[in-house]
C-alpha cells in the first residue's frame, strides 16, 4: 500500500513539471510575440539638435568669400541646428539605432551669388543609405532659414554705460558716472552690419535708490546706429560681455579747500613750507567717503622745486586729471601761486673739479673727466644768495651698468653745500671723459 503510495506522487510530481515547463515555454512564446508586435508597431521620435551643414562646394558664394550669417546665432562660425522628426518601426527608430550623428541637414547655397539676405532650403536625409528605407522623415523644426551673406568684418568698440531709469542717491551724496568692468568689446559679423554700428551701450535697469556704498548691476551689450536704433539682427560678441558689470560709485558731498603738495624741497622747507595762494580758494566737491581729508584741504596738484623760480612761480593745474573727486560749480582747473618774496636768483658755473663719479653695483669702475657746467641758476634768500660763490656748489654724476668707455654728456645732480634753505632750478648735464684704469 506504501508503495502504490509513493508511486502515485512520483506520478503527480511529474506531470506537475511537465506542466510548469510547457507552461513557461508558452510564456515565453506570448512575451516574444507582444515585444514583437509592440516593437513592430509604427511610432515617431523627434531628434533633436542635428547639426546645418553649410555646403559651400563650387559655388558662387565660395568664390566671393561670402559667409553666412543667421538671426539669434551670431557669427559665421556658429552652429545652426534643427529638429528632425522620424517615423517607422519602434525598434528601428530607437535611440540605438538612430540618433543625430545619422542624419545629415545640408544649407543649399548653390542660388546665392550676391551680397544681402536669402532665404535658403534645409534638405535632411539620412546619412547612410542602409538606413534609407528603416524610417522616414515626418518633419524638420525649420525646412528654411534666412540667412545674411557678407563678409566677415570684426571691430573693437568702446563701451558707453547707460543706465534704463533715474539714478537717485541720499542727500548729500552724489552718484559718479557709472563704470564698466571691460572699456571695450569685441563685435563681429557682417561688414554691413558693423559698418553701421555708431554706439555701443552697455545698458543695465537701475530700480531703486542707490545706498552709501558702491552698487553693481549686470549690463547687456546694446549696438545702435546713428538714429539710436538697435536693428541688428546677425551681430556677436566676445564671449566675456556675458560678465559684463557696471558699477556706479556713490559719493559723499563736501566743501574743500584746494591745497599743493612740493618734490625736491630743501629740508628747510618741509617744517614751514612756502606760502601758496590756490584759487579757487574753496570748492564743492564730491569723493569717496573715507578719501574726505580730516583737515578739509584736498591736494589738487604738486610742484618740482627744480621748477619753481622767480620767473615762474604760477602754476595750472586741470581739475578733470583728478580721478578720484568730482567738482561743482563749473570747476575745471586751479591756479596756484608760490610766495617768493625775499628770495633771489643768480647764475654760477659748476666747477669740473668739484663733480663726483658713483658707479651704480655692477658697473665697470672707469676713471671720469669732466667738463664745467655753466649758467646754474641757484634761488634762496636774498642775503644767502649774494653770498653764494662757485665753491658752494658740489655736482654728482651716476654712471649705470651700462656705462662704457669713451665721451658722452651724463645727467648732474648738483646742491648748494651747507645750505638747506636753496635749490637748483633745471636739470643740467655734465660733459664726461670715461676711460679704463
Amino acid at each position: 500500500m506504501r508503495r502504490k503510495e509513493k508511486k502515485n506522487r512520483l506520478h503527480r510530481l511529474f506531470q506537475d513539471r511537465r506542466f510548469l515547463m510547457l507552461f513557461s515555454l508558452f510564456l515565453a512564446v506570448w512575451v516574444w510575440i507582444v515585444v514583437v508586435m509592440v516593437n513592430g508597431e509604427e511610432a515617431q521620435r523627434m531628434i533633436t539638435k542635428v547639426p546645418v551643414r553649410v555646403d559651400f562646394t563650387d559655388t558662387i558664394s565660395e568664390r566671393l568669400g561670402l559667409q553666412p550669417f543667421w538671426p539669434g546665432q551670431g557669427g559665421a562660425s556658429a552652429e545652426l541646428t534643427v529638429d528632425v522628426t522620424i517615423r517607422g518601426k519602434k525598434y528601428e527608430i530607437s535611440a540605438s539605432t538612430v540618433s543625430a550623428e545619422d542624419l545629415e541637414a545640408v544649407l543649399v547655397t548653390s542660388e546665392v551669388n550676391t551680397v544681402g539676405e536669402h532665404v535658403l532650403e534645409i534638405r535632411v536625409s539620412p546619412r547612410r543609405s542602409s538606413l534609407s528605407g528603416n524610417f522616414e522623415i515626418v518633419s524638420v523644426s525649420q525646412d528654411s532659414v534666412r540667412v545674411f551673406f557678407d563678409h566677415l568684418k570684426t571691430a573693437e568698440f568702446e563701451l558707453e554705460p547707460s543706465a534704463a531709469g533715474k539714478i537717485t542717491v541720499p542727500e548729500g551724496y552724489y552718484a559718479d558716472v557709472p563704470m564698466l568692468s571691460q572699456k571695450s568689446v569685441t563685435i563681429s559679423g557682417p561688414s554691413t552690419e558693423v559698418n553701421n554700428i555708431k554706439h555701443v551701450k552697455a545698458q543695465f535697469t537701475v530700480d531703486a535708490q542707490l545706498t552709501k556704498t558702491t552698487t553693481v548691476y549686470d549690463a547687456t551689450v546694446l549696438p545702435v546706429n546713428e538714429y539710436g536704433d538697435n536693428l541688428f539682427l546677425y551681430l556677436s560678441f566676445e564671449e566675456s560681455v556675458s560678465e559684463l558689470k557696471a558699477t556706479i560709485p556713490v559719493w559723499k558731498r563736501s566743501k574743500l579747500t584746494p591745497g599743493v603738495s612740493f618734490q625736491n624741497a630743501p629740508s628747510a622747507y618741509l617744517s614751514k613750507p612756502l606760502r601758496v595762494s590756490v584759487q579757487p580758494g574753496s570748492v564743492n566737491a564730491a569723493l569717496p567717503e573715507g578719501s574726505i581729508p580730516q583737515d578739509g584741504v584736498y591736494n589738487v596738484g604738486m610742484i618740482d622745486f627744480h621748477q619753481l623760480s622767480l620767473s615762474n612761480n604760477t602754476f595750472r593745474f586741470s581739475a578733470e586729471e583728478l580721478k578720484e573727486i568730482r567738482f561743482f560749480d563749473n570747476v575745471t582747473s586751479f591756479t596756484a601761486q608760490v610766495d617768493l618774496t625775499g628770495m633771489e636768483e643768480k647764475t654760477l658755473t659748476l666747477p669740473a673739479s668739484v663733480i663726483a663719479a658713483s658707479f651704480a653695483p655692477g658697473a665697470p669702475k672707469l676713471g671720469a673727466a669732466f667738463g664745467d657746467v655753466s649758467n646754474v641758476r641757484v634761488i634762496g634768500p636774498a642775503q644767502v644768495v649774494r653770498a653764494l660763490d662757485a665753491a658752494a656748489l658740489s655736482g654728482e654724476v651716476l654712471f649705470s651698468e651700462e656705462t662704457q668707455p669713451g665721451s658722452t654728456r651724463q645727467p648732474v645732480s648738483i646742491r648748494v653745500k651747507n645750505r638747506e634753505d636753496c635749490w637748483i632750478v633745471g636739470e643740467y648735464t655734465a660733459a664726461c671723459i670715461l676711460t679704463e684704469e
